[in-house]
Parts: C-alpha cells; sequence; structure tokens
C-alpha cells in the first residue's frame, strides 16, 4: 500500500511511500521509513466516531 506524504519540493508537493501492513492475531503492525501522521488521525477519527472494524481486511479496504 502507498500513502500521500506532503514534499518541499514545489514541483511535486505530495508523492507517496510505501506503507507496511502485518497482522498476528489480534496485533496489527505498521511499518513505514517516515513518520506519518495519517495513521494516529485514522485511529483517533474511528474512535471518535464509533466505526467498529470486525476483521484485518475491513482494516486494509477502509
Amino acid at each position: 500500500m502507498r500513502i500521500p506524504l506532503k514534499s518541499n519540493d514545489v514541483k511535486l508537493p505530495v508523492h507517496t511511500i510505501p506503507l507496511g501492513i502485518v497482522f498476528k492475531g489480534e496485533v496489527c503492525v505498521t511499518l513505514s521509513f517516515h513518520k506519518i501522521e495519517m495513521l494516529t488521525d485514522f485511529v483517533t477519527y474511528t474512535k471518535r466516531k464509533g466505526i467498529d472494524i470486525k476483521a484485518n481486511f475491513d482494516l486494509v479496504l477502509r
């Protein structure tokens, strides 16, 4: 999966970076070379809205 990341380049303000998602039972680990706020925002949003993610694939496809 690739996610957007803001860039300092004027010609290319946003580029994408790889994001790894690993599931093992009830544990979900995300891997990225860059610090990204998108995952923190996603978790906060789902908790605030009461969105229940029942399966690992639902999380990836959401």
